[in-house]
């Protein structure tokens, strides 16, 4: 029996090695190259956390006045109302009365795929379509005050109809786009 004593542990102690000790260490080394994994994501968000406050940072460093000016600039989201009544005020100081607005906004179509974030525009437009009777230079005098205006917009078409006009007054379709971020 003394003999057969090691030789039944070697036998006890190989059975438990492959039948439990085997199969959890392949399971420990799945763990340890999921930990490896988890760590370098945990380095990355690390990283990213240490760029986001650097630009907080950057970011609170700017003067109020600027950031202001930059929201005003370039809106969170459009308020089509108080842009429509900006413009009337602008055309205001040269006797013009604006007629005839029209707003389109650019839709988001859901339905279709994922565009890639090179192809994906940050921001969305309004397009301002109106009509008024203007002399030319209430017209330039007009663009020009509207394009330093603070809120971001292109002139995207001007058209007139020059028919018989009485005392240089041309009846004019001015087109803008204005951009909001998404």
């Amino acid at each position: 029996m003394r003999t057969l004593l090691p030789y039944l542990m070697i036998a006890t102690a190989l059975a438990l090695f492959f039948l439990f000790v085997s199969p959890r260490w392949g399971s420990v080394k799945e763990f340890r190259s999921q930990m490896g994994q988890y760590n370098e994501a945990l380095n990355k968000a690390a990283e990213l956390r240490g760029l986001r406050d650097e630009l907080l940072v950057q970011f609170n460093a700017l003067p109020k006045d600027d950031i202001t000016r930059l929201e005003r600039l370039v809106p969170d989201s459009v308020n089509t109302v108080k842009l429509v009544t900006d413009i009337d005020a602008v055309a205001g100081k040269y006797g013009i009365t604006v007629s005839n607005v029209r707003v389109t906004e650019e839709t988001v179509d859901i339905s279709q795929e994922v565009p890639s974030p090179e192809t994906a525009k940050p921001y969305l437009t309004t397009t301002i379509t109106f009509k008024f009777t203007a002399t030319y230079q209430n017209l330039v005098a007009f663009l020009k005050d509207l394009e330093k205006s603070l809120q971001l917009v292109d002139v995207k078409s001007v058209s007139f109809d020059s028919g018989k006009s009485k005392n240089n007054l041309y009846e004019y379709e001015v087109a803008i786009q204005t951009y909001w971020l998404k």
